[in-house]
């Protein structure tokens, strides 16, 4: 406290590294931008919250932000600045958490604590990540590797049995952890096979967020070799354990086209290192929902047949249902055995079907219905169940079916089985299907509806029971065949039992399965050590990197998520963000294709060349003055309302700057009311090709008029996409915090070979191949022949720039144009954008970008 009571919080600030730490992340998403608030206002609400709350341990906040207790008043100080950065007040709130959580509060710029004490614990909200978890440390050796397991839940299901059957062969060789999105009756079993099992987490508790903090303690201070994330409704695993620069292997064992939402399953692929599925016709599943899969490596690995935790063997079906079962095989009856879930996907209704068609057949021996699975309420499911018994009762086949509870060991069932009917429409590999085949049951199924159909299928004999698609009355032929013809159903279970063994081998999955993650492990050494490469050099700009996303975090979290994104999407993608302005990730990999290190770390360790790889950066800043160079600025639009904030920015700058506008007759009117009612003074011009065709209309139109060497050309469409996106372009070429239309037109005068500025977009730019064999030959006009370019390189998207007029000169000399202004070859506005740095490179002229801090979209 300041002499008078006054009190500064400039004092606050000596301590902090404003380029490393988080606070530029936290100050361009509260109300105040820039710079950041100093006053005791700002915060008087906040401090006298904190000041009755039990959630601020003083003595723990001063040992975290250095304070001595005596002197500093560490809740202003933690009001201030150390939420900012994510210092806890104790270990009952973690604010960074609160804040990336709940960005509603965040882009508020209200305080986290504040608002959680006034409101937050009210509403339901979290102060701290969920986290539950169970430690088994008599199972960690320090001398084997690390490997993690997630499952979405702990279910005797199929794909949680899978994983804990994975979990138990891994054990055998290493340290492992588990991860359960959910719970259920084997949570224990997985608890005892793992050194640390993290979860399950309530259904509320799954966001990205509450997820990503909740396994901080499993990260912190652990190298894994690999993680397995087993069946898509545990995708969201798939980034965190990316992002933590882990090898993430995902498990699809569900056919793509019935995964909702498609975005997350998406995402999923794009991030996941290998992408494991169990048959051919499932990864084509997938393909067909993202093309970007068909030029990816697939793992096809039929799993093995999976054994049940020891206490479930005991478990056996009601004695009462299993004598009744038993009863019927006894008179010699037929069992055709079907199990899953009741639901239509499983296609219960088609099993009923075909039992009514077998019953049609009147085989001379009787055949009997067996289903076994969870969902059959015909009193209580109005959806499905209801439908379904009204079907028994009308094919007449009450005395022919029998529909059973799911039962944890289908051992003695399997052994009064006959056949086993799978008559899902999609299915991938059921391992219900894994155990029949095993024991050596025929099994009956659909065409193109599963795995296991295309697993037999590879055997003549086998197939014999995959009928085309949906084909009840192929099915009820085929098991009246099977139960009138005893040799033929001998020869068909043989097959079965020989065909299961040399496929569904669980040894041989899993250890393919290890060879897919062990690959990987010299790959994630260089990510960790591409990672301290970045994170030591200051030219990583976490900033930039950010842009508008919200959230808080250090930057070396920042250089962790840009080094994983830089290894997981494809090369093309045009949604890579950058880690500096200018830097051109593709440029330098054409130049060094066989480098297996992230771009910008391998740019780094060769001294930063100079190359196409990485273009000038001129920053905002006032220290440019006003601008003395005529200067003229087109704007292409027919959006009156838009041209108000654009003006605005303009006259941030003090130089003399002349307007040209060209839009369409209908806009002619109200471009000039407006224009009247801000006092600005300009040139209304026809101008209806488009945005660069107009202003090259317009320069032909003047062509004895020289007064301006530099030009500047912005657009303002009614219906132009991406508000964020336009305001970042006016905001770097035109002025907002900086006069930055001063700046770049004084740079035109300091730098005589300065030829084009434009915006450094923070993403990679969008190129095709038919963009690029386009501008092979639209480049030819301008520098005489069909110049093959090196890299992908940089040029203005979204055409808006300042240019020497000498380069706009050359465009129109390449591409002259008729009287009505028309283009005898007609390049689109895009084209004409990427020709841009063409023509400035024939000319000898250089380029240069332009940055404004806490500035992106």
């Amino acid at each position: 406290m300041a002499a008078g009571g006054q009190w500064s919080a400039n004092a606050f600030y000596e301590g902090v590294d404003f380029e490393s730490d988080a606070v530029l992340a936290w100050v361009k998403n509260v109300p105040s931008k820039w710079p950041l608030p100093e006053g005791d206002d700002v915060h008087r609400g906040s401090i006298d919250t904190l000041r009755k709350t039990p959630l601020f341990n003083e003595l723990s906040y001063c040992a975290q932000a250095g304070l001595k207790v005596e002197g500093q008043d560490a809740i202003r100080h933690y009001c201030v600045i150390g939420e900012a950065v994510g210092l806890k007040p104790s270990e009952a709130f973690d604010p960074g958490y609160y804040a990336n959580r709940y960005v509603d509060i965040l882009q508020a710029g209200m305080g986290f604590l504040a608002h959680y004490i006034s409101n937050g614990r009210d509403e339901g909200r979290n102060p701290l990540p969920p986290g539950r978890i169970h430690s088994n440390w008599m199972r960690f050796d320090s001398l084997r590797r690390n490997v993690v397991i997630v499952l979405h839940e702990t279910s005797r299901s199929g794909a949680p049995i899978l994983g804990w059957n994975i979990a138990c062969m891994l054990a055998q060789h290493y340290n492992v952890f588990t991860v359960l999105l959910g719970g259920g009756a084997i949570t224990a079993d997985l608890q005892a096979v793992s050194v640390e099992t993290h979860g399950p987490f309530e259904r509320n508790d799954r966001h990205r967020v509450d997820l990503t903090y909740a396994l901080a303690p499993l990260f912190d201070g652990r190298v894994f070799q690999y993680a397995i994330v087993n069946s898509s409704e545990s995708r969201v695993f798939v980034e965190i354990f990316a992002q933590r620069l882990i090898p993430t292997l995902f498990l699809m064992h569900e056919f793509g086209s019935y995964v909702n939402p498609l975005s997350e399953l998406r995402r999923a692929f794009n991030w996941a290192d290998e992408i494991v599925f169990p048959a051919r016709i499932v990864a084509q599943s997938s393909e067909g929902v993202h093309p970007p899969l068909l030029n990816r490596r697939l793992a096809i690995l039929p799993q093995g047949m999976s054994e049940l935790p020891a206490e479930d063997r005991s478990d056996e079906p009601a004695e009462a249902s299993f004598s009744e079962l038993r009863s019927i095989k006894a008179d010699g009856t037929f069992l055709v055995l079907g199990a899953g879930s009741v639901s239509l996907r499983k296609g219960v209704d088609l099993f009923i079907a075909i039992a009514a068609a077998v019953r049609r057949s009147d085989p001379a021996r009787g055949l009997h219905f067996v289903w076994i699975g969870h969902g059959y309420r015909p009193d209580r499911d109005m959806s499905y169940s209801v439908y379904l018994r009204e079907q028994v009762v009308r094919s007449g086949l009450d005395d022919s079916i029998t529909f059973l509870d799911e039962v944890p060991n289908l051992e003695r069932i399997y052994a009064l089985a006959d056949a086993f009917l799978l008559t899902s429409r999609l299915d991938p590999l059921p391992n219900v299907s894994i155990d029949a085949a095993w024991r050596g049951i025929p099994i009956i199924c659909f065409e193109g509806a599963s795995g296991t159909a295309d697993l037999l299928r590879q055997n003549p004999i086998t197939a014999t029971g995959v009928v085309p698609h949906l084909d009840v009355q192929a099915a009820s032929d085929v098991l009246v065949s099977l139960a009138t013809d005893h040799g033929r159903l001998q020869t068909l279970s043989r097959a079965t039992a020989v065909l299961a063994r040399s496929v569904f081998d669980m040894k041989a999955y899993v250890q393919g399965l290890d060879a897919l993650g062990t690959g990987w492990a010299n790959i994630a050494q260089q990510w960790r050590e591409d990672v301290e490469t970045i994170s030591r050099d200051e030219g990583f700009d976490q900033d930039f990197f950010l842009g508008s996303e919200v959230v808080i975090e250090d930057r070396d979290e920042s250089v962790r998520r840009y080094v994983a994104a830089s290894n997981k999407l494809d090369r093309d993608s045009a949604w890579q963000r950058r880690p500096a302005p200018g830097f051109n990730a593709r440029a330098w990999q054409d130049c060094h294709p066989s480098a297996s290190e992230a771009a910008f770390a391998g740019f780094i360790r060769a001294g930063k060349p100079k190359g196409s790889w990485q273009l000038p950066v001129l920053r905002g800043s006032f220290t440019s003055g006003c601008a003395t160079a005529p200067a003229l600025l087109h704007v292409a639009t027919n959006d009156a309302a838009g041209l108000v904030p654009m003006i605005g920015r303009l006259r941030k700058n003090r130089g003399p700057f002349d307007l040209v506008i060209s839009t369409d007759r209908s806009s002619f009117v109200p471009i000039s009311q407006v224009l009247r009612a801000l006092g600005c003074v300009a040139t209304v011009v026809d101008g209806r090709l488009g945005s660069m065709s107009s202003l090259l209309t317009y320069l032909d139109r003047q062509p004895g008029d020289s007064r301006y060497e530099i030009l500047g050309h912005m657009s303002a469409w009614a219906d132009a996409p991406l508000p964020s996106w336009r305001d970042f372009q006016w905001e770097t070429l035109l002025g907002g915090r900086y006069p930055m239309a001063d700046v770049i037109v004084n740079e035109f005068a300091r730098v005589s070979l300065l030829g084009l500025v434009f915006p450094a977009e923070p993403y990679l730019p969008e190129w095709d191949d038919a963009t690029r064999v386009q501008l092979k030959t639209l480049g030819a006009a301008i520098t005489g022949c069909q110049s093959d370019r090196a890299s992908d390189y940089d040029f203005p998207e979204g055409g808006m720039f300042w240019a020497r007029r000498s380069v706009l000169d050359s465009l129109r000399r390449a591409f002259p144009r008729d009287r009505a202004g028309q283009d005898a070859r007609t390049p689109s506005d895009e084209a004409f954008d990427r020709l841009l740095p063409w023509a400035c490179q024939s000319l000898g002229l250089t380029q240069v970008v332009t940055t404004v801090a806490a500035t992106g979209w």
